[in-house]
């Protein structure tokens, strides 16, 4: 068969690309690395102490469900350090102006403000990337 070069590089071994199993399993990675959102929006805080339980559960309670509504996002991790008590969210939206919108309509502030008292709002940073590779 007369496989693409991405193929090749991922297989790597002649043998391999005898196994139609494994060039079709290469072909989806290969695919899936072109369909990537273009931006994320990475927030770092600290939770207030013993609060992190809280944290999460309006996590999932209050913001999760308000972000899913906001224009472009396409979904986020949520990262914690438990011995440190620090959070991190990775957003990711489907434009880089997407995600700035969230900043400067005020949006941002209102998810902040979901998670009341549970985290030390002078302590959140937010910084935007460009997604360059997702796997």
């Amino acid at each position: 068969m007369n496989w693409s070069p991405a193929i090749r590089w991922w297989c790597r071994d002649a043998a391999l690309l005898e196994q139609e199993c494994c060039a079709d399993r290469y072909l989806i990675s290969y695919l899936s690395l072109k369909e990537v959102p273009t931006y994320a929006s990475v927030s770092t805080g600290q939770v207030q102490p013993g609060k992190l339980d809280a944290y999460l559960q309006l996590w999932r309670d209050s913001v999760a469900p308000a972000a899913q509504q906001l224009k472009g996002f396409k979904g986020a991790y949520v990262l914690i350090d438990r011995e440190m008590e620090k959070g991190m969210t990775i957003a990711i939206y489907e434009t880089k102006e997407d995600a700035q919108a969230v900043q400067t309509s005020g949006q941002f502030q209102e998810l902040l403000a979901m998670l009341g008292d549970t985290l030390v709002r002078e302590s959140v940073v937010r910084s935007g990337y460009e997604v360059s590779i997702h796997i």
